[in-house]
């Protein structure tokens, strides 16, 4: 059983097994590094509560910026009530919200896109890891993640 979730006219959110793959390095880096963990796009909240139930508690706390105020609806509420002080979701653009003075994040993990095929993706990925650089040890994206894992497929064939 899985969820799939329409938002607007054309972006699905779903908690399925694929969805799950294509977020294994930002898994595994979190799970690696533990600490404080940034997140910038909520979705269903899969990959948030995958990074909280990280092995041995690794990862302490993720803060989610998420720019949608029906998404953060949505999935806020129910990573606040099983997770509580251990998640934070800020509804913000991911491109500028400014962590508060002090933050610092072991792992940065950009999803944001809807379809990660767009060429955009990859600039708009590089504005990300640019604009959080100050703030985070490792970074990277969904969107480029999707991108490699379909041209490693591509090469396979």
């Amino acid at each position: 059983m899985y969820t799939r979730l329409r938002c607007g006219d054309e972006v699905y959110m779903t908690d399925l097994v694929d969805e799950l793959w294509t977020q294994r390095p930002a898994l595994e880096e979190a799970a690696r590094r533990g600490g404080h963990v940034l997140l910038t796009g909520l979705g269903l909240g899969l990959v948030a509560e995958a990074m909280l139930a990280s092995p041995v508690g690794a990862v302490e706390r993720v803060t989610v910026v998420e720019a949608s105020t029906d998404v953060v609806a949505l999935a806020g509420p129910h990573l606040a009530e099983r997770h509580g002080e251990a998640i934070e979701v800020v509804c913000a653009d991911a491109f500028t919200w400014v962590p508060p003075p002090g933050s610092r994040f072991t792992v940065g993990w950009h999803d944001i896109w809807p379809n990660p095929a767009d060429p955009a993706c990859e600039p708009e990925s590089r504005r990300l890891f640019s604009h959080h650089a100050p703030w985070c040890d490792w970074q990277g994206s969904w969107a480029l993640q999707w991108q490699a894992d379909d041209a490693a497929a591509l090469a396979e064939r």
